[in-house]
This record gives C-alpha cells, structure tokens and sequence, in this order.
C-alpha cells in the first residue's frame, strides 16, 4: 500500500471538520481527493471528491469547498 500521508505534493486541508487530502490539481480544482479516515488518518475513504479552493479578491486560498 502506498503512503500517500508521506507524500509531500499531497496537501492535507480541513473541511468542516474532516481532514481531506487534495490530489490530482486541474488549473481549477483538485479532483481525485479523498477524505483521511482511521487511526491517525491514514487511510483512504472509498468515495472521491473534486475540492475547489475559494479566493479572497487578492488571490490567495481562503477556504475550499467540495463540489
């Protein structure tokens, strides 16, 4: 198995309270992310996600959603 967690070109981001690993980046959005679950957030939830990061109006990341 793949330690994805030690991969240092995956993100880690907080959405409402769960953690998210952000993977697959398109010019717009992440869209093979996953969301950590298990012991010390190691695995991988079987569902896939597309998160889009959220801009303030000096373009930087202030929050991200799941679309």
């Amino acid at each position: 198995m793949k330690q994805w967690w030690k991969d240092s070109s995956i993100n880690i981001v907080d959405i409402d309270g769960k953690e998210y690993a952000l993977s697959g980046w398109n010019d717009d959005a992440w869209y093979d992310c996953w969301e950590c679950v298990g012991d010390d957030f190691t695995e991988a939830s079987d569902e896939n996600y597309t998160i889009k990061p959220i801009y303030n109006a000096k373009h930087e990341i202030i929050d991200y959603e799941i679309v």
